[in-house]
């Protein structure tokens, strides 16, 4: 996916990986569920991780690239909320200061993925500039919901 995306063109050191498994992105949370669902089930209105990888995905294919289709094209919200069931893993470190935390992990380790509070340039800008010129709409339909 990162390959899809021209990850590679900016020379950045690669993200964190374990296995088949890369680290994309970093968030914070003081009620981690909620976000977490947030990002995996629910909308771009209120995920900005799944607006950057819709955007990504309408920009060069680059969910498909991961070799696991993006399915249901008409509505790509559910498509997106399938293919991140099939491939995403959250990991977690419960801490006494999430912000200076998330901070450390931003400066300190690639999360390609991040936009907010990074500079506008290089891969970042790359990810700003898909992002505002992606072709499809927020999404107008209710999140998800599951049993």
């Amino acid at each position: 996916m990162l390959n899809a995306a021209g990850y590679a063109d900016y020379g950045l050191e690669p993200p964190w990986s374990q296995g088949q498994w890369v680290h994309l992105y970093t968030g914070r949370s003081g009620t981690l569920r909620d976000r977490v669902l947030r990002h995996l089930t629910a909308n771009i209105n209120i995920s900005n991780v799944r607006e950057t990888l819709l955007a990504l995905h309408d920009h060069s294919d680059a969910l498909t690239a991961t070799g696991v289709p993006v399915e249901d094209r008409p509505n790509l919200e559910v498509g997106l909320t399938r293919w991140l069931a099939r491939q995403c893993r959250v990991g977690f470190l419960r801490t006494s200061d999430a912000e200076e935390l998330e901070r450390h992990i931003l400066r300190s380790t690639a999360s390609p993925l991040n936009i907010s509070g990074r500079k506008r340039q290089g891969f970042t800008g790359h990810l700003d500039g898909i992002r505002r010129s992606a072709a499809f709409k927020r999404a107008s339909s209710p999140a998800p919901t599951f049993s």
